[in-house]
């Protein structure tokens, strides 16, 4: 009985060795499988950090294109401002220069007016003065009194003080 129970032992144990060793081997299978997937994943991953790198290279292109758009934009706009107020400048700048013209028509105009003014003053002395010597002469030849031509001037002076 020792022998059969030994030789059912061995049987036993060559069953579960046989049973390991099948086991190992579909484990060899199943960790060959795996390390099949993992180099996938390897290439996989080592396409996602290309993608990853590439996004990150076409992200930093989109932005300096932007910036170049947005500042040539920007240029576009101001030299556009720009040119608004020089346009709104000439135009000021011509309405102030016509007025100025007027102005200075208008100065041109008094300056005539005064010398106008001037000349009539130096006629109305001349004038005055000939008028006294008139008189003078007329009181000189007793054609009218002192007291007569002194009266004359009063009633003139009061006719042109009335007006």
């Amino acid at each position: 009985m020792k022998e059969g129970y030994i030789q059912n032992k061995m049987a036993d144990l060559n069953e579960q060795l046989k049973q390991m060793k099948n086991n190992g081997a579909n484990l060899g299978l199943h960790l060959e499988h795996i390390e099949q997937k993992i180099e996938g994943y390897d290439i996989i991953l080592e396409k996602l950090k290309n993608i990853e790198k590439f996004s990150n290279e076409m992200m930093q292109a989109l932005r300096k294109n932007n910036e170049e758009l947005f500042h040539a934009q920007l240029n576009a706009i101001y030299d556009k401002l720009q040119e608004m107020v020089d346009v709104s400048l000439r135009i000021k700048i011509k309405d102030i220069n016509s007025d100025i013209s007027n102005i200075n028509k208008q100065f041109d105009f008094v300056d005539e007016y005064t010398k106008y003014v001037e000349r009539l003053i130096c006629i109305s002395e001349r004038e005055s003065y000939f008028l006294k010597a008139l008189m003078k002469q007329l009181v000189k030849k007793n054609i009218f009194t002192n007291q007569e031509i002194n009266q004359i001037i009063d009633n003139t002076e009061k006719k042109y003080k009335k007006k």
